[in-house]
């Protein structure tokens, strides 16, 4: 037995939705990815729009770019999940270190009794 909520039908998922959450889930805004990837801004507009039909190389620079997959952003298949805010890869702003800061690290080791001690690097 169905219920009234699980009835109905499931809005298509098009191309220029697809490239919009591609775009936003890598926090990215439309002159970003249009700098990101070698295009103007109004190509990436009109593309989000649904106004022309992007070409394959573009489909491909944007799949680059946003991390999701080939065939997820063309057809919308494959099952990709925008990554989750707990499973971040890499948050903006903790980038590592570069450059040597000139300062010795010390590094914590445990002895053979089990208790740790401060060792020069």
């Amino acid at each position: 037995m169905t219920t009234a909520y699980e009835a109905g039908n499931i809005p298509p998922s098009r191309l220029h939705y697809r490239l919009r959450i591609a775009r936003e889930e890598a926090a990215f805004e439309q002159q970003e990815l249009a700098d990101q990837i070698g295009v103007s801004r109004r190509t990436i507009s009109d593309a989000e729009r649904g106004k022309k039909r992007p070409r394959k190389i573009l489909l491909n620079a944007w799949a680059l770019a946003t991390g999701v997959p080939i065939s997820w952003l063309e057809h919308g298949i494959g099952g990709w999940e925008p990554p989750s805010g707990d499973d971040e890869v890499r948050p903006k702003g903790l980038e590592p270190l570069t450059f040597w800061s000139g300062v010795k690290p010390r590094l914590t080791c445990i002895n053979g009794d089990g208790y740790s001690e401060q060792v020069p690097a």
